[in-house]
């Protein structure tokens, strides 16, 4: 498997944890973040694994310290 298929693969694992961690506070809140990311921080949910950094900061200024619990939940869904 190329270097770009692999990273593609990885981008797509990402983003399905995030969604099923985002769904763990349920639906309706999952889709007023990922509303929230796009329209206020200009980060659709495509992008995020581009901007992973810019995405954790955005997480930071919306949940304070509970972007940290966020965080650990994305990665052990991971």
């Amino acid at each position: 498997m190329g270097h770009k298929k692999c990273h593609d693969k990885f981008d797509q694992i990402l983003l399905v944890s995030i969604d099923e961690s985002f769904y763990s506070l349920g639906e309706t809140l999952k889709k007023k973040i990922y509303f929230y990311l796009d329209n206020n921080f200009q980060l659709a949910r495509q992008d995020i694994p581009l901007r992973i950094r810019d995405f954790s900061d955005i997480l930071e200024r919306i949940f304070g310290l509970g972007a940290r619990h966020l965080e650990t939940l994305i990665m052990k869904t991971l």
